[in-house]
């Protein structure tokens, strides 16, 4: 019996992602941290008068998830302004019936901005255009965003507005799209959008309401860490931090600064002379990012070889590999965790090659550099991740709510590249699960479902050779998250001495069947010993 009081779980299965990937019973939590991990028959020896116990009835209690790549910021406010996204929006006319909405109850000459278009969810399959955009908003600029964030269509006054026409060249690391006549589509790719982006960057006030509906869903589905990738909007850093200090924010946050095109928070953040691993348990400074490429979803993900279709288009760099070579060691020489986004093969060929110069003019050991999404990946570029000892982030989320769109987009070959879980595994590499949200949805659970099954959301296979093991994907989603963000040490895993972020499921998933696990959810969320979410149980 325990002189201080505990919650105590009994009669789960306790799925630990410890060393062994032991699945014990019972587990005891004293303050914030695991106190006991074992039997309920031990656990039920520690009970004392004032010791709160959780009955699990054969549920599974797991690490809390680990959300090892998201935008939260961006992910609230997308919501609260013109939402575009499925399954809401459902067609070309869907958006022109969203934006129309929000032209007649803004004043003219105002901006309407929004997000979250896929065409590849479309009957048609066809992008909008500023064609579509004018019928429905004549009298406003209108700006919205795909839901992958690297491109955006924007309507005929808007690219008046700015000066954009068909004799306006394509930017460094970006695209303005023109039609077979060398009309501009309304389209606007990469560099060509991201300045307009900054320029719309959500107020603090949306970002204060969109925070608290992001923090709810990440209780809801058990993410208890998260790293935020978005390292572009000061007020987004400082905002979460207040928060943090009100007690409005129930999740760890490890977060990036980047450079990218007009972004150069990272650079700033140099100049403080503060690294990799500033703060504390609830809120760290992570990765020094850059962007080297585009989008799988979008199609514009830099590949060595031309997309299917015809003509000779291979996808859009932001930048040289010289330019990258210099960026990736100017984070290194400062001490920083460095990542990459690289999506196409050929960005994440270049992005190896700069992790590679950069390790050898100051080697580190235990370095830890990260490829963002690391999307297509063959043999050649496993072994060297191996080799250098490099983390992929990768997004099996992708292919469970957006496959069908790799599906009609890519080569067959290309697939068996995608999010290559199965080849990176088997070669002893660490690698961590993401959903990038708000690009796809963050609950895990249908991620975990796609990485075991490598079935899309219409039932597709996608990849089948890369499916992994139900243990290597929970432990994806959770350890190997915490290792991402050189944490390994307090969470990530059930063990005594660790912080008590736990989620209890709805079901066994080490027993239901492999379709079932999509369906299950999380019945509880505990966060530094303290429950932030609970269904009733059954």
């Amino acid at each position: 019996m325990q002189s201080v009081s505990e919650t105590i779980f009994l009669n789960g299965s306790v799925i630990t992602v410890d060393p062994n990937d032991r699945e014990c019973e019972a587990v005891a939590v004293c303050g914030n941290k695991i106190s006991f991990v074992g039997t309920t028959e031990e656990a039920r020896r520690r009970i004392g008068p004032e010791d709160s116990v959780i009955d699990l009835a054969g549920r599974s209690l797991l690490p809390g998830f680990n959300e090892a790549h998201c935008h939260f910021g961006y992910a609230g406010t997308a919501k609260l302004q013109a939402y575009v996204g499925y399954p809401e929006v459902q067609s070309i006319d869907d958006i022109k019936k969203v934006v129309a909405q929000w032209a007649a109850k803004t004043p003219k000459g105002q901006w309407i901005v929004g997000r979250g278009w896929d065409e590849t969810k479309y009957p048609d399959r066809r992008r909008p255009t500023r064609w579509d955009l004018d019928e429905a908003a004549p009298d406003h600029p209108v700006f919205l965003t795909r839901t992958c964030g690297h491109m955006s269509v924007v309507n005929s006054r808007l690219l008046a507005e700015e000066g954009i026409d068909r004799n306006t060249p394509d930017p460094h690391g970006g695209m303005i799209e023109r039609d077979s006549n060398g009309e501009l589509t309304g389209l606007l790719l990469e560099h060509a959008h991201i300045p307009l982006r900054v320029r719309t960057a959500p107020s603090v006030d949306l970002l204060d309401k969109g925070m608290n509906a992001i923090n709810q869903e990440f209780m809801k589905y058990g993410i208890t860490s998260a790293t935020d990738m978005s390292g572009r909007n000061i007020n987004e850093i400082r905002l979460f931090q207040k928060k943090l200090a009100r007690g409005e924010i129930q999740f760890r946050m490890y977060y990036v600064v980047r450079n990218s095109g007009p972004v150069t928070l990272g650079s700033d953040y140099l100049k403080t002379g503060l690294i990799t691993g500033y703060g504390d348990q609830w809120m760290r400074l992570g990765c020094f990012k850059a962007q080297m490429d585009g989008s799988g979803s979008g199609g514009s993900g830099a590949m060595w070889t031309p997309y299917p279709g015809g003509g000779n288009y291979t996808g859009i760099l932001h930048m040289t590999q010289e330019e990258l070579d210099a960026l990736v060691f100017l984070g290194h020489e400062a001490g920083y965790q460095v990542c990459v986004h690289a999506v196409g093969t050929r960005a994440v060929e270049m992005t190896l090659n700069s992790f590679e110069r950069a390790l050898s003019k100051i080697p580190r050991d235990d370095h830890r550099f990260r490829i963002e999404h690391c999307t297509f990946c063959d043999d050649s570029l496993a072994d060297r991740i191996r080799d250098l000892g490099v983390i992929p982030v990768i997004g099996p989320a992708f292919l469970y709510w957006i496959g069908d769109g790799y599906i009609q987009k890519y080569h067959p070959e290309w697939l068996d590249w995608a999010v290559a879980a199965r080849r990176l595994l088997d070669r002893g590499i660490k690698v961590a699960f993401h959903s990038d949200l708000p690009v796809v949805p963050c609950n895990p659970l249908p991620a975990i479902y796609n990485a075991v099954t490598r079935k899309t959301e219409s039932g597709q296979d996608i990849g089948t050779a890369q499916k992994v093991t139900l243990q290597e994907a929970i432990r994806a989603y959770t350890l190997a998250g915490a290792y991402a963000s050189f944490e390994e040490d307090i969470k990530g895993s059930i063990e005594v001495g660790k912080l008590a972020d736990l989620v209890v499921l709805s079901g066994d998933i080490l027993r239901v069947n492999a379709e079932e696990i999509k369906n299950l959810s999380a019945d509880m969320t505990m966060v530094d010993g303290n429950i932030r979410y609970r269904e009733e149980f059954s």
